[in-house]
């Protein structure tokens, strides 16, 4: 019996956590909201087409800040585009041609 009390009050204490974070959560999708019409602005992430690209070749001199990809101009790649990985934003397009080159950033 003392082991079923011992988890009922494990679970309730659980269950106050995912409650905080439930408001918390709410919160913040409540400040997102009201920050973004302030800014006005309504596109995400989800608004853009992604264009996957495969790094092709690496300057010696710029080995860590610039590479060229596979994708340019004809694939829609334009200047100052982000270059996104699964990590993360990492550059940004400096020039496109039938190749481009993304800045590292």
């Amino acid at each position: 019996m003392k082991q079923v009390y011992e988890e009922n009050q494990q679970l309730k204490e659980n269950l106050s956590t995912y409650q905080q974070k439930l408001y918390e959560v709410q919160e913040l999708t409540k400040e997102n909201e009201e920050l973004k019409a302030v800014l006005d602005k309504t596109e995400t992430m989800t608004d853009y087409r992604p264009i996957q690209a495969t790094v092709i070749a690496r300057s010696p001199e710029q080995w860590f800040n610039q590479v060229t990809l596979n994708k340019g101009k004809q694939h829609g790649v334009e200047k100052d585009m982000a270059v996104i990985t699964a990590s993360g934003m990492i550059g940004k397009i400096q020039s496109s041609a039938v190749h481009l080159d993304c800045l590292i950033t």
